[in-house]
């Protein structure tokens, strides 16, 4: 962004590792987790969207709360911010929503979306550009830079896959094709 002309004093970024999403291991003491029927704002993933919705209330007050947010969410960022912006209070501090490679639908077969219901609750509760018209916008990138693959072994086309095959997970087809199938049933 700060090489677009977007002055960095104006950017925040939600703090996240890698090892965060283990966190979602909190959706085993949350019932709705085994019966498939999670909320995003559960034991799942009620973490990430608290954390998201204090970023948004931070960035919009170190703008002098004047001027409204633009929230980009990558992957499973995407469809949790949907979630987030269910909260009113943080829903009028944000002009924009734009996901990033998100999946925003469940898989036909509920039972198997690795999501436990949360992801077919957002979907059903706050579908697509649920709060277009109260202002807020929506873009959605998708792109097909990585196509999935489930092919154990490839060669290495890219830095990407030099770092998923050191990890031992391959190639990034194989990740993308592992991790979409287990979100929305396609890889």
């Amino acid at each position: 962004l700060e090489r677009r002309g977007c002055d960095p004093q104006s950017i925040s970024v939600l703090d996240i590792k890698r090892s965060d999403w283990i966190r979602v291991a909190g959706g085993l003491f949350d019932v709705n987790f085994y019966r498939n029927c999670a909320e995003p704002t559960g034991g799942g993933y009620g973490w990430y969207v608290k954390k998201l919705t204090e970023c948004i209330t931070e960035a919009h007050a170190a703008g002098g709360g004047e001027q409204k947010v633009l929230l980009i969410g990558h992957s499973a960022g995407g469809w949790l911010a949907r979630a987030a912006l269910a909260d009113e209070e943080v829903r009028d501090k944000v002009a924009c929503l734009t996901t990033l490679g998100a999946i925003h639908r469940p898989p036909a077969d509920i039972a198997s979306c690795v999501t436990r219901g949360a992801l077919a609750y957002t979907d059903r509760e706050y579908p697509g550009a649920f709060l277009r018209d109260r202002g807020v916008g929506y873009v959605s990138v998708g792109g097909d830079a990585i196509t999935g693959d489930n092919a154990k072994q490839q060669e290495i086309a890219n830095d990407a896959d030099d770092v998923y095959s050191a990890r031992g997970e391959g190639s990034s087809g194989r990740v993308a094709f592992t991790s979409y199938e287990a979100v929305c049933g396609r890889g």
